[in-house]
């Protein structure tokens, strides 16, 4: 597999005044189509069925992208003219390159053109329960109870490993797909309130354009009925042997808005601290590139309908971070110095889903629950951890607000409308220097996380209304990061380390 990219860029500063200096330039960059080095990836066309790189003419999955300019421009101003008083501000187009992550799991893994190719000295053996179907062990046929690779006749295989019996859910990419793009800016005021103390106030945001989405071409319509939806999709006429087909498009859009407030505190009385905050509000259509599935709609697509915040949308970010150095404590030669960091965070969205229901009609799998009233969240300590005496949901009104849509319809609920629990811990260290000889020192440290011992809740046991663990949490963010790391949302635990500076 195999990427090729360029990018080349020029930037210029300029200081127009002794207290304005303005910023400006352009990068170009140039992705080539991800390609395989013996050709083996396939690609859907609607008047063809799919067909093989290196045939027919066909050399590359899409065309190459050569329109990627990126302007950058910014200033920064000394807008008192005293140092103490700055604006800065700032702008950059991106792109998005669709790695090969990307595009590999679907076009490299269709089912290839023409059958298993077999040598002449190799004599078909058919298994008991093929039905008729000629299988081969690839490695050694005349062996018995070998693993076996059953072939169809004007059946499409798999790749490397030729198995399975269709309709087969396949992908395509379009002559026209291409980079997606970001626009970035920023306005950042700076002003010094006191001698070594600092307020800025920011406001960041940023726009995303033509980002990747996978659409799904070959749906039934919404109300088909669940037991023949496959005889009304669209391709099935023309080619019955396949049944999803997922299209790589640029439809996918996000925004981003924040307002960042922050206070710098230096060299007071041995305190150095900073406080921060933001305030920010992500939406988007769907929030990674490798998301699967095609959007919940009536016709069947409409990326619109999938339009809610950002699966990583923190409305809240409070953090404070400083140090206090002791006065009077410098026995050993060295300081004596306290550290505290304290974060709130403020938690995540999710989906109100139905699980692997899905009586719509679409077979799309992804359905949503219906939305009849806003939820109340009770994520206290009396709905952690449920067990066999007190399993109960964390959304207290669940039987009320939710319900499953009747069949050939979709659920009401939005995308990212649930909201996890928050997340709130304080850090505490302690550091103590000894001098030795020359500038050589030894530094001790005593690290104290979630010094308050409190309990953070971790992500749902399922978020499908249909569960019958719908809204309990047993876990806690370590945990759900799947490889528990100290100070990452865990019981108070402490740490011990001693190191040499020299």
């Amino acid at each position: 597999m195999s990427q090729k990219s360029l990018g080349v860029f020029i930037n210029d500063d300029w200081k127009a005044t002794s207290h304005l200096t303005l910023t400006a330039g352009v990068r170009y960059e140039i992705f080539t189509p991800v390609s395989e080095r013996d050709n083996l990836a396939t690609n859907f066309f609607p008047d063809r069925g799919l067909v093989q790189l290196g045939t027919n003419g066909y050399e590359q999955l899409y065309k190459t992208d050569k329109n990627n300019f990126g302007p950058r421009a910014g200033l920064a101003w000394d807008v008192t003219g005293d140092g103490r008083t700055s604006l800065r501000a700032g702008y950059a187009l991106t792109y998005d390159a669709p790695q090969i992550g990307v595009v590999h799991p679907g076009l490299f893994s269709t089912p290839t053109l023409g059958v298993f190719r077999v040598s002449l000295n190799q004599q078909p053996r058919v298994a008991p329960d093929s039905a008729g179907a000629t299988c081969l062990d690839p490695n050694n046929p005349s062996t018995a109870g070998a693993d076996y690779v059953c072939l169809q006749n004007g059946v499409p295989v798999f790749g490397n490993s030729p198995t399975g019996a269709p309709p087969f859910n396949i992908f395509r990419v379009p002559d026209d797909f291409h980079l997606g793009y970001y626009h970035y800016f920023h306005l950042t005021a700076q002003r010094e309130v006191l001698h070594n103390n600092s307020v800025t106030v920011s406001y960041v945001g940023s726009r995303g354009k033509d980002l990747v989405w996978r659409k799904e071409i070959n749906a039934p319509p919404l109300g088909s009925p669940t037991s023949s939806g496959d005889l009304l999709r669209p391709f099935h006429d023309a080619f019955p042997q396949y049944r999803s087909i997922f299209e790589f498009t640029n439809d996918s859009k996000s925004w981003y808005d924040s307002l960042q407030l922050s206070f710098r505190q230096n060299s007071w009385h041995g305190i150095n601290s900073q406080y921060n905050y933001t305030l920010s509000k992500c939406t988007d259509y769907n929030s990674g590139n490798r998301d699967t599935g095609p959007t919940q709609s009536d016709n069947p697509y409409d990326p619109a309908n999938s339009e809610g915040p950002c699966n990583f949308d923190i409305r809240h970010n409070f953090n404070i971070g400083g140090s206090y150095t002791v006065p009077g404590a410098s026995i050993g030669g060295g300081p004596l110095q306290v550290g505290t960091v304290f974060t709130a965070l403020s938690g995540r969205p999710f989906t109100f889903g139905q699980g692997t229901t899905d009586n719509s009609g679409q077979n799309i799998g992804v359905i949503r629950a219906n939305c009849n009233a806003d939820p109340i969240y009770n994520y206290d300590l009396g709905y952690l951890f449920p067990d066999a005496t007190t399993s109960r949901s964390a959304i207290t009104n669940a039987a009320q607000a939710f319900s499953n849509p009747a069949a050939g319809t979709i659920g009401t609920c939005g995308r990212n409308t649930g909201r996890l629990p928050g997340f709130s811990q304080l850090d505490l260290n302690i550091i103590k220097e000894f001098k030795l000889n020359g500038s050589s020192r030894i530094q001790a440290r005593w690290e104290i996380f979630n010094l308050t011992n409190r309990v953070n809740l971790g992500r749902l046991l399922s978020t499908s209304t249909r569960s019958g663990v719908f809204g309990q949490i047993g876990s806690t963010p370590d945990v759900d990061r799947g490889n528990p790391v100290i100070g990452s949302g865990g019981p108070r635990a402490m740490q011990w380390a001693v190191k040499v500076l020299f």
